[in-house]
């Protein structure tokens, strides 16, 4: 772990003095909303998924253009109030948690917000820390983790 954060720094520094490191494109996830606006909220910390990751690391909140209107009702959200189609925050990926039973998953329930139903889908949490808000920039999602050319995207001052 040591030598990675060094490899990491190093980079950095090569990055800001010399500029010697090309650019590696961002990574972002596609949450849809309320979740996304939850998240950005700090009133959600895990995000579940059916699926586990090797990434960790910071990645972009992309928000699609659809919208869950059962969590809406639930947390009290007026949908026509979100962004959707567009980068909305970013967040750091700490570590995944594996859930083995519905006790595990329920134990966590004030962090990602979910019901028990959802555990019948949703196996791992991704931790998440560090989350900020930015200001919406329209693009496309895809699914799982998935790399984006920021540059190609945010438009040149």
């Amino acid at each position: 772990m040591k030598l990675r954060n060094l490899l990491i720094w190093f980079k950095g520094v090569l990055k800001k003095i010399i500029g010697l490191v090309p650019k590696e494109p961002a990574v972002a996830l596609s949450i849809r909303q309320p979740w996304a606006e939850l998240i950005l909220q700090g009133k959600k910390t895990i995000e579940t998924r059916k699926w586990a990751t090797k990434f960790r690391g910071e990645f972009y909140i992309h928000s699609p253009k659809t919208i869950d209107l059962e969590a809406c009702k639930k947390f009290k959200i007026d949908p026509n109030s979100l962004v959707t189609g567009a980068f909305v925050g970013k967040a750091i990926c700490e570590n995944i948690i594996k859930y083995h039973t519905d006790e595990h998953f329920m134990s966590d329930q004030k962090k990602h917000q979910s019901g028990l139903y959802a555990h019948k889908k949703s196996k791992f949490g991704f931790l998440l820390r560090d989350i900020q808000r930015i200001n919406p920039i329209p693009a496309k999602g895809s699914l799982n983790f998935f790399k984006v050319n920021l540059d190609s995207i945010i438009p040149q001052k």
